[in-house]
């Protein structure tokens, strides 16, 4: 399982100011506010991932558990199964899957 650390992704081209050990990685980021996160019934916080903690990129998402899907919790608390193609939005686009 892995935490999204891209939350803001594609609104704001940065990762979430803490994560890790907890310091802020440059001065210009703040914690992530949850009323911020856009599309919150599709965009993934934590899920299947080949990594031990983390969501940094849409090659490290794992959709290979579950029949060839992955199982995700989205920012709105549902739980949902999503295939690659799925996930790779959700992660990095998740407008796109509006009407799917």
């Amino acid at each position: 399982m892995g935490i999204n650390n891209k939350m803001r992704l594609p609104e704001q081209n940065t990762i979430n100011a803490y994560y890790g050990t907890g310091a802020q990685i440059n001065g210009n980021q703040k914690p992530t506010l949850l009323s911020a996160v856009t599309f919150p019934e599709y965009r993934i916080f934590i899920g299947d991932t080949t990594q031990t903690w983390k969501i940094d990129k849409v090659g490290v998402i794992n959709t290979t558990q579950h029949d060839g899907k992955g199982m995700f919790v989205l920012f709105d608390g549902s739980v949902v199964f999503y295939d690659q193609a799925e996930a790779e939005l959700a992660f990095s686009d998740p407008f796109k899957l509006r009407g799917r």
